[in-house]
């Protein structure tokens, strides 16, 4: 009857998973997949440009309130 496999036995076939990864290179298109650009850092008015928001009609509201103030 086999025993389980102990701690040691576990540490050994995970490093060798490990190095059999280290060994092969990966697909193409898994590393073009990683190589994409950053993403761009975008301001609260260019974010609602795109998303269709009308920004004038927010900023003569908040006109006309500092007005009546």
């Amino acid at each position: 009857m086999e025993h389980r496999r102990n701690r040691r036995q576990m540490k050994i076939d995970q490093e060798q998973h490990y190095d059999e990864m280290e060994s092969h290179k990966a697909p193409d298109n898994a590393v073009k997949a990683f190589k994409r650009p950053a993403y761009q850092e975008y301001s609260v008015k260019q974010c609602l440009r795109k998303w269709g928001v009308d920004l004038s009609e927010i900023t003569a509201g908040r006109q006309a309130k500092s007005e009546d103030k």
